[in-house]
């Protein structure tokens, strides 16, 4: 259901920005929506005060006293969600406004989503009062959609810089610009007794929110292998070594990533903008392109699509035009990454003009639609934040103040409808960003976590994140391994925690190493820029690489099932990282375990978190048989009749740690077998789609 409200003897806007999927687009099949992402009825306030409502399926919305909304869930006959004081539109200096909304949250209430945050819980309740702000930020995104142990879904529609605060009895939002009140909510179906096996509330609520805003594409089959990066591989030579070197020791890769400022040309021949690698160090990029697939790998860019640089031999044509960003008295100004113009992408001329520009480029090398999409919050000119209110868009009309959540929203866009008109196949591009906003992923909108630090408390706050990240909507996530700042190869910490988080992200949507290194040796610089140190498995010692290998062999066995659940986030919307509680809804204390995650159905994944750490504690569900991979015995745990989990006592060795397998509960297994012979059986089609 969705509302929206203006002030009085205002009109409602249709022709704004919109995480919904535009109706007109849909056809009848699409996801069994019936055609609609929402159904919308206009309901007026009247002198008396008298309540009126509209039903959507189990959903009531109720028009209260003052204006004020209330939802119900029907069948339930209980109320969800009820706004506590009438919302208030503030007039402000222009023909815009500011919007305080206030609803109810009870503090036994649990909340979820609202995007990416480096937060030490999964829950925002128990971080009440926390204060987000509505605005994207380098390891920050702010995706305005909750999802509630009340079992509601609820969208605040609008792309409006601003905060929202999470309190112990309430949340408040409160939007800097807005022309009107917009929201979308939605509730579980009445529960069928007859419906066998009970579908999660959690997957309810996932389903419904992609029917509103979009389901994320199916990814391609090599997306699920390993990536390589590292800021920065500084020419065509070093990038196509590494790959060799990769091959040549028998390690899995799938994919080799060139980092920014690759457009730096020594020669000055070439600029950002002119959507290129510069011949002097990337002498013939369609070579490349060719000797790193017949090795079975891809090639990633980032080419910062967003930003222009003056030298541009497209500039002048993009400033006569009016498709850059201006201040207010209409004039484009430097506000880009290193003193670059930002693209006004808020405007399809604009879109379709820098588009055209990456067709005649990167186009021409042969190399598939794989674009790192970095810095798209935008990082504006010297990180100021200033530009947030200075900034205009869509040829003068929005103050940044008014749709500037939304700008990593349609740099995917610009790519997206770029691809379609380029490729009429249902290919999808792979788009790797570093903020989203709501409805991304009908764009192919991934993510990952920006320049997080290299340390074991950024390490846990990356697993809450990447959890709400996928209750948010965002199936496609990934970080950097090890941490973006402050790794230096060479030290033994640092080595431990690499192995960490490779055991974690090898359970992550997208395993991919990156990160700019320290050394006790690095190349100096040269033409082509500063390459820092190394980050390649070899050059981390020999335990670390060791253990490191066993991970790689396990996400190569694992491509077919990390596939599965590429489709099943395309197709039903699935997380493909979910917490305890999404798969296990009627056990309470699930719900308290934050530091283990579902890696789709059937892999429960507790990472080890701690450093210098030796074991930790795992809790399993009832009702299954879980299979401890790694352990050398006991190894199977049954808790098929009990009515309440267990906790048990992991080792965690440097090259081991606990991941689960969740066994069919017909699979009737002896402690005394080795876990060889288990493992056989597995292969054999008794753990049918499980990882051998």
């Amino acid at each position: 259901m969705r509302v929206r409200a203006v002030p009085a003897e205002n009109q409602f806007r249709d022709d704004l920005v919109s995480a919904l999927v535009d109706k007109s687009t849909l056809s009848t099949s699409t996801h069994n929506n019936n055609g609609h992402a929402c159904i919308t009825v206009e309901l007026s306030p009247n002198q008396d005060n008298e309540r009126q409502s509209l039903e959507s399926g189990n959903l009531r919305g109720t028009l209260i006293e003052n204006g004020r909304l209330e939802f119900t869930n029907i069948a339930e006959d209980r109320i969800i969600l009820t706004e506590i004081k009438p919302r208030q539109f503030l007039s402000t200096d222009d023909d815009f406004y500011g919007l305080n909304v206030t609803w109810d949250s009870p503090t036994d209430e649990r909340l979820y989503g609202l995007g990416q945050h480096k937060l030490d819980a999964l829950n925002y309740k128990t971080l009440a009062p926390l204060e987000l702000v509505l605005a994207p930020r380098n390891t920050e995104i702010l995706i305005p959609v909750i999802h509630s142990s009340r079992k509601y879904a609820s969208l605040m529609n609008l792309p409006s810089f601003g905060t929202v605060t999470v309190n112990k009895e309430s949340v408040d939002w409160s939007f800097q610009t807005v022309l009107q009140f917009d929201m979308w909510i939605a509730t579980t179906a009445a529960e069928n007794p007859r419906e066998s096996p009970a579908v999660s509330p959690w997957a309810q609520l996932q389903t419904a929110y992609a029917n509103a805003t979009g389901y994320a594409p199916v990814y391609p089959y090599w997306t699920t292998g390993f990536w390589q990066s590292k800021n920065r591989y500084r020419n065509q030579t070093q990038l196509l070594d590494v790959a060799r070197g990769y091959v040549h020791r028998g390690y899995p890769l799938a994919l080799m990533v060139i980092d920014y400022y690759s457009w730096e040309d020594p020669s000055g021949q070439t600029h950002l903008g002119d959507e290129v690698l510069p011949k002097s160090c990337w002498p013939d990029p369609r070579a490349m392109v060719k000797e790193l697939r017949d090795m079975g790998v891809e090639l990633m860019v980032s080419p910062y699509f967003h930003s222009i640089s003056p030298q541009s031999k497209y500039f002048a044509a993009a400033k006569s035009q009016k498709l850059l960003a201006t201040n207010a008295s209409g004039q484009p100004i430097i506000s880009g990454f290193d003193t670059t113009y930002l693209y006004d992408l808020y405007q399809p001329e604009t879109r379709s003009f820098a588009w055209r520009n990456v067709e005649k480029g990167f186009l021409q090398y042969g190399m598939h639609q794989n674009w790192w999409v970095d810095c798209e919050e935008p990082c504006y000119y010297r990180n100021s934040l200033a530009f947030e209110q200075t900034l205009v868009y869509n040829n003068g009309a929005w103050p940044a103040s008014f749709v500037g959540a939304a700008y990593p929203h349609v740099v995917d866009q610009m790519i997206w409808e770029g691809q379609k008109r380029q490729d009429k196949k249902e290919n999808s591009p792979v788009i790797l960003g570093r903020s989203a906003w709501a409805g991304s992923q009908r764009f192919g909108g991934a993510v990952w976590s920006g320049d997080t630090e290299s340390d074991f408390d950024n390490l846990r706050q990356q697993l809450r994140a990447g959890l709400n990240m996928g209750m948010s909507g965002i199936p496609y996530w990934t970080t950097d391994i090890g941490g973006y700042h402050g790794g230096n190869i060479d030290n033994s910490r640092f080595r431990q925690l690499l192995v960490r988080w490779f055991q974690y992200s090898a359970f992550c949507p997208f395993f991919r190493n990156h990160g700019v290194r320290k050394a006790n040796h690095i190349d100096a610089k040269d033409e082509c820029g500063d390459t820092n140190g190394s980050n390649e498995l070899w050059n981390f010692g020999e335990e670390a690489e060791g253990a490191i290998a066993i991970m790689m062999r396990i996400r190569e066995q694992l491509r077919p099932y990390v596939m599965e659940q590429y489709r099943s986030a395309s197709e039903r919307a699935e997380p493909i990282i979910r917490p305890l509680f999404y798969d296990f809804w009627k056990d309470d204390e699930a719900a308290t375990v934050e530091d283990q995650f579902m890696f789709g159905p059937d892999y429960m994944i507790a990472p080890q978190l701690f450093e210098n750490a030796t074991n930790r504690t795992v809790y399993l569900p009832p009702g299954e048989v879980w299979v401890d991979y790694f352990s050398d015995g006991p190894y199977i745990y049954d808790t098929t009749n009990k009515t309440k989990g267990i906790r048990v006592i992991i080792p965690t060795p440097l090259e081991k740690f606990p991941v689960f397998i969740r066994a069919p509960t017909a699979y009737e297994t002896k402690v005394s077998e080795t876990l060889p012979q288990l493992l056989r059986g597995i292969s054999n089609g008794q753990f049918s789609k499980r990882f051998v």
